[in-house]
C-alpha cells in the first residue's frame, strides 16, 4: 500500500542507521558530503555511528518547528578534519 512506502521512508523498517552509513561511507570519495536529517533525541548515536564509518560531521544544525519534534540536519565529509559548527534555527 501507499502508507507501507511512506512508512519504509520516515522510520528504519528495512534499513538500519548503521547500514546507511556503511554504504555511504563506501560509496563517497575521500572528502565526500553525506547530509542526513533525523530526530534530535538521537543525537549521540547519530554522530557516534557517523564516526565509526570515517564520516566527520562538520556541520550540524539543530531545527526547532512549532510542533514537539526537534530534528538535526548533519553534514558529514568522508576523512574530514575533527571540528565542528553548530547551528540552531527555529522554524
Amino acid at each position: 500500500t501507499g502508507r507501507h512506502h511512506i512508512d519504509i521512508a520516515k522510520f528504519e523498517i528495512t534499513l538500519n542507521f548503521d547500514l546507511l552509513c556503511s554504504v555511504a561511507s563506501k560509496l563517497l570519495k575521500y572528502g565526500g558530503k553525506f547530509y542526513l536529517i533525523n530526530d534530535s533525541s538521537r543525537i549521540a548515536e547519530l554522530l557516534q555511528t557517523l564516526r565509526k564509518y570515517n564520516l566527520e560531521p562538520k556541520v550540524i544544525e539543530f531545527c526547532f518547528p512549532k510542533s514537539n519534534s526537534n530534528v538535526v540536519l548533519i553534514q558529514a565529509t568522508k576523512f574530514g578534519k575533527t571540528g565542528s559548527i553548530i547551528k540552531y534555527k527555529k522554524i
